[in-house]
């Protein structure tokens, strides 16, 4: 965890030359995007090693509810990518590359979260899911993966994108958070007996501690004596 949030800092200490980078133009979109994405990842990686519990039901929860973060955010860099190709009016080189690897790396990571849920959220994921604004975001990456080519506008409308993007991105947040909040209720329970059995732990301890201070005055007490006595008859 030491090392990952190092690497964290390290990252963010880069933010303010790297956006001086982006100002100046010295940098292409991919550049910038790869900029940010990497200062995330390194977020990611210390919230994985954060999301570890002592109970292993709660520790794959915990993990799924990261995957799912981890998930979201891949759909944020799709749009981040897609409105490089708006403002410009085209698929950059390699960009068109770009946004159908992001899109199939984001329908993974969702297949693969999901798939740990509970049976609960799996049903409110489910629902999300068949709404129209998800329906109609994933019809336009499908037309983007089929239609799209480098050096030509992008597919879709850029107001329809932009509306099911936002409505989509809103939902899939307040999932995680609905998520994020059962856990921790579920997560009370095994909290509260850590922290008994500390609590425990303690009291165990602090006897033992006085028995041991009880037993050593008796003992020493008792030397002190025979020393005493020694002494009077040398």
């Amino acid at each position: 965890l030491a090392e990952r949030l190092d690497q964290l800092n390290t990252s963010l200490d880069t933010l303010a030359s790297g956006r001086g980078f982006i100002d100046r133009r010295e940098v292409d979109r991919a550049g910038a995007l790869g900029f940010y994405n990497g200062m995330i990842d390194s977020a990611f990686q210390a919230f994985a090693t954060l999301a570890t519990l002592p109970d292993e039901e709660l520790n794959r929860q915990a993990r799924t509810i990261t995957a799912l973060g981890r998930a979201r955010e891949v759909l944020a860099r799709s749009d981040a990518m897609l409105a490089g190709v708006f403002t410009a009016g085209r698929f950059g080189p390699g960009e068109y590359g770009q946004v159908v690897q992001i899109i199939g790396i984001k329908r993974f990571l969702y297949q693969a979260a999901v798939a740990d849920l509970a049976e609960s959220e799996r049903a409110t994921y489910q629902r999300l899911i068949d709404g129209e604004a998800f329906k109609q975001l994933t019809a336009m990456e499908n037309e983007i993966i089929a239609t799209g080519r480098t050096g030509a506008a992008a597919p879709v409308n850029v107001q329809a994108w932009q509306q099911s993007y936002a409505t989509v991105q809103q939902g899939l947040r307040d999932f995680e958070l609905g998520a994020a909040d059962q856990l921790v209720d579920r997560s009370v329970p095994v909290a509260v007996g850590i922290l008994v059995r500390l609590a425990l732990a303690g009291v165990v301890g602090l006897i033992a501690v006085i028995v041991a201070v009880y037993i050593s005055l008796r003992v020493g007490r008792g030397f002190i004596r025979r020393l005493g006595g020694l002494r009077a008859a040398a």
